[in-house]
């Protein structure tokens, strides 16, 4: 991943809301959104690279649990309109 982020540094020379996402030593995910910039010699050579990175997986999981209770809702709203009917069928009948 840190190969094709230099790569798209090297070409574009700036990145914004970039989303990376990385594991703590104890495996738990966390996602940054970063900016970057290439800083490039005279010649056009990139010499160094500064960026900033933010913490944005409570975010991200509470976006999830939104999403989640749309669907959800969605799904309450369709039996209303659509009232539903189920059979249980049994091999043994």
């Amino acid at each position: 991943m840190i190969e094709e982020v230099s790569a798209d540094l090297r070409e574009e020379s700036f990145m914004k809301d970039y989303e990376i996402e990385m594991k703590r030593k104890d495996g738990k995910k966390l996602t940054f959104m970063s900016a970057a910039t290439a800083v490039k010699d005279d010649v056009g050579q990139v010499i160094e690279y500064r960026g900033s990175m933010r913490d944005i997986t409570e975010h991200k999981r509470l976006e999830q649990q939104l999403l989640q209770a749309q669907k959800m809702e969605q799904w309450a709203n369709l039996q209303e309109e659509w009232p539903m009917t189920s059979t249980i069928f049994s091999p043994q009948l």
